[in-house]
């Protein structure tokens, strides 16, 4: 099985983001592929094709963004 799912993303800390990480964004992109995967190994995936979408994109979203600022506090 194959998932395209876009990621949109605003950065609120340019200098912090840029400055502090060696590649933020394949950084940021190793973050939201490990969310994807960790979310669709447990997802029903014909609730992902229907009525989950939009729990299924908050709760990435929200997956993503503490791994992001978890990540940023570390390096």
């Amino acid at each position: 099985m194959a998932a395209s799912i876009p990621v949109q993303y605003r950065i609120t800390d340019v200098r912090a983001w840029f400055y502090k990480q060696a590649e933020p964004a394949e950084l940021l992109q190793f973050f939201a592929t490990r969310e994807v995967v960790r979310y669709l190994v447990n997802a029903d995936v014909d609730d992902l094709l229907t009525s989950g979408r939009p729990g299924a994109a908050e709760t990435l979203r929200q997956r993503i963004q503490a791994r992001a600022e978890v990540g940023r506090a570390h390096v």
